[in-house]
C-alpha cells in the first residue's frame, strides 16, 4: 500500500470515526451555552462555571483531535474565560463566536 493510499485510509476512518463522535463534541456546546447566558444575565452559580469549564476542556481537546485547530483555541480560550472571572461583554462575544463554530461543525 502507497503512503497516498494510507494517508487516504486514515483520512476515512478519521472522518468515520469524527461522524459517529459529532453528536457527542456538540452536545459539550450546551454547558458552555448556559454558563455563558447566566454571566450576561449575572446569575452565574459556581456549578455553572465549573461545568462550562470542563466542557469547554473537553472539546478544546476532542476539536483538536479531529482537525480543528481553530476551534480549539476558542475552546481553550473560554476554559480561561471561565478561570478568571468571564464578565459579560465577553460571555456575548464567546457565545457568538462558539454559535459560529457549532453551525460549522453542524455542516
Amino acid at each position: 500500500m502507497s503512503d497516498e493510499a494510507r494517508r487516504e485510509s486514515l483520512d476515512a476512518a478519521v472522518a468515520a470515526v469524527w461522524q459517529r463522535m459529532r453528536p457527542t463534541v456538540l452536545a459539550r456546546f450546551t454547558g458552555i451555552e448556559e454558563a455563558l447566558v447566566a454571566v450576561q444575565a449575572g446569575a452565574l452559580t459556581n456549578d455553572l462555571r465549573e461545568r462550562a469549564i470542563q466542557e469547554a476542556h473537553k472539546l478544546a481537546g476532542s476539536l483538536g483531535t479531529f482537525g480543528f485547530p481553530h476551534g480549539t483555541d476558542l475552546a481553550r480560550e473560554i476554559e480561561r474565560a471561565f478561570r478568571d472571572d468571564v464578565d459579560a461583554e465577553a460571555a456575548r462575544r464567546f457565545a457568538e463566536r462558539l454559535q459560529a463554530l457549532k453551525d460549522e461543525l453542524q455542516a
